[in-house]
């Protein structure tokens, strides 16, 4: 891919995602390396705020472009840049709902990391961060994380605030990343959520940190209804519903929930897309309609895409401890996810998995297209679906997980239906 055809596929997709207002800062790539191009951008309006996600990278291989992640983009474009899933970047460029979340952990409550969305990178957007989620701050700039972290230790208990990491490179500004800081016992304490722990405080490529620091006590600690203890089938759905109420839009509803679904450790519960289950049209469906419900203290959590029978089995006989994180994005995936890939050609419904994959098979070289395989639950209800990225190449049909980045393994049981979805 020579740079002139870089550039062109740089800018057709970033206004295609963000709708016009955002461009390429330079026509002069900003780094590169054996797998994509990587340019900078910026809003086409001169007085907006600068992109948190200010920068885009372009496959070598062709593949669409991506904003490179948040938390390390350097390792990002080191990665397989061959099938890259939005719904997997999405949740690589979630500093902003990392932040919220950490933020409300240390108030010993939760918040979903909603994935990303170019929405939240609207003209305004750090102005209205602040004042949402750490009111009443003081904004103020700093060249180091020594005097950021002065800074906190001098405002004194109870401190907390938002840091901005602002990096450059060849003199543009590029993708930055959304830490979290507050005072606790007298030490500053600097975490990164993208990272679940302590935030690398990086130095190479730094160009500034701006800190939007306040005082917030945290409040009295009191045990939420859905760390409480299920021991029997009132109490799980109470559970389940106190749960399912901290997704933004009280958007997924339980789907007939029955004693039966008791197992050893818990209760297996079906959910869906409110807007699902009022219109009845698949593309509102949720991927994720699985919530597993512990009969002790823990938090709810949904099942993994790839093989969560299997996942959930070694999980009821107390051979794992691991809890996947729940799904954090929008319920109804498909409306949130195929804009970012491209317009959508086609859509196709398949009885099961066998079908799709002849569909798929017959596609001409260079196509793509997303197979949703959605399965049910033991009951017959829909359950934890999976996504899977397909492209046929002159090798064949490349079929990779959407989710783990590795070679899909598609069930054949307990299928409900499979979608073959082509994009552009």
């Amino acid at each position: 891919m020579n740079d002139l055809i870089a550039v062109r596929a740089a800018i057709a997709w970033l206004d295609h995602v963000h709708g016009g207002r955002v461009g390429l800062a330079d026509p002069q790539p900003v780094a590169e390396t054996a797998g994509a191009v990587a340019f900078a951008c910026h809003p086409l309006d001169p007085a907006a705020t600068p992109l948190l996600t200010a920068a885009v990278a372009v496959p070598r291989s062709g593949a669409s472009p991506f904003h490179p992640a948040t938390a390390n983009p350097w390792s990002d474009l080191a990665d397989d840049l061959a099938a890259r899933s939005p719904a997997l970047q999405a949740r690589r460029t979630n500093a902003r709902g990392y932040l919220v979340a950490v933020d409300a952990a240390i108030d010993g409550g939760t918040a979903s990391a909603v994935p990303w969305h170019p929405d939240h990178e609207s003209p305004g957007w750090w102005d209205r961060l602040v004042e949402k989620h750490f009111p009443s701050s003081a904004v103020s700039t700093f060249d180091s994380w020594d005097t950021v972290i002065g800074a906190m230790a001098s405002a004194g208990p109870d401190a907390r605030g938002a840091i901005w990491v602002r990096r450059e490179l060849r003199g543009q500004l590029i993708t930055g990343n959304l830490v979290h800081a507050h005072v606790a016992d007298g030490a500053v304490v600097i975490l990164d959520g993208q990272r679940g722990g302590l935030a690398e405080l990086e130095t190479e490529n730094l160009r500034d940190l701006v800190l939007a620091l306040s005082h917030r006590p945290r409040p009295a600690a009191t045990p939420a209804p859905w760390r409480a203890a299920a021991p029997d089938f009132p109490s799980a759905v109470a559970k389940a519903r106190a749960w399912l109420i901290l997704r933004p839009g009280d958007d997924l509803v339980l789907i007939d929930p029955a004693p039966q679904d008791e197992s050893r450790r818990g209760w297996l519960f079906a959910c869906a897309a409110a807007r699902y289950v009022e219109r009845g049209d698949w593309r509102d469906q949720t991927l994720d309609g699985a919530l597993v419900v512990p009969k002790d203290a823990r938090a709810p959590f949904g099942l993994p895409n790839a093989r969560p029978w299997q996942w959930l089995e070694r999980w009821d006989n107390g051979e794992c401890d691991a809890v996947p994180s729940p799904g954090s994005g929008e319920a109804s995936w498909f409306a949130a996810t195929m804009p970012q890939l491209g317009p959508v050609l086609s859509a196709s419904t398949h009885p099961d998995v066998r079908s799709a994959l002849v569909e798929l098979a017959m596609l001409p070289v260079g196509a793509r297209a997303l197979l949703w395989l959605r399965r049910r639950d033991r009951r017959g209800r829909e359950s934890v679906g999976m996504l899977a990225n397909a492209a046929s190449t002159d090798t064949g049909l490349l079929l990779v997980d959407g989710i783990t980045g590795q070679a899909a393994e598609l069930d054949v049981d307990d299928v409900l239906a499979t979608h073959v979805i082509r994009y552009h």
